[in-house]
């Protein structure tokens, strides 16, 4: 038997651990376009709840983060040539869901003009410090000055189909 949880039947049957990034951008003109996109939930991320589970590091996921990387996401996905990080607006938990919702202006917070392609959950406020929960690719949006992005993560860490 392996010992590794992600190669475990029991993993697969009852503890899913998937997502989805919600992308909404109102245009300077008042268009609104939203996109849902799965993402990966990495090696470091499933360490991090493991730990959690015994000891309190005083580590949270309660930031967002935006870059211009553009591949494939994987379990070891941890650069995403971050653009800016930001403390969620909202961050919470309900059952086996996180929560975490942040918004960027383009002009505001200084990301109008970049090719932002990915997006993740840090436990670290400065870019390039500590790791990410998850990671998705396909925001595929340049925002201009005006424009605004809206990004709710919602993450799924367990389930109650246990029987």
């Amino acid at each position: 038997m392996s010992r590794n949880i992600s190669e475990s039947e029991v993993a697969e049957q009852f503890l899913a651990l998937e997502g989805t990034f919600i992308r909404t951008i109102t245009r300077a003109n008042g268009d609104v376009d939203r996109k849902v996109l799965p993402n990966i939930v990495t090696a470091d991320g499933l360490n991090h709840l493991a730990n959690r589970a015994i000891a309190d590091t005083g580590s949270k996921y309660n930031w967002l983060a935006i870059g211009t990387a553009n591949y494939t996401p994987h379990i070891n996905s941890q650069e995403i040539l971050e653009c800016d990080r930001k403390v969620g607006a909202v961050v919470g938990n309900s059952f086996e869901l996180i929560v975490v919702v942040a918004t960027w202006g383009g002009s505001a917070d200084s990301v109008a003009s970049n090719q932002l392609e990915m997006a993740g959950i840090a436990n670290h406020p400065t870019s390039g410090s500590g790791h990410y929960l998850n990671v998705a690719n396909g925001l595929s949006t340049v925002l201009a000055n005006s424009d605004f992005l809206h990004l709710e993560v919602q993450v799924q860490v367990g389930s109650h189909a246990i029987p």
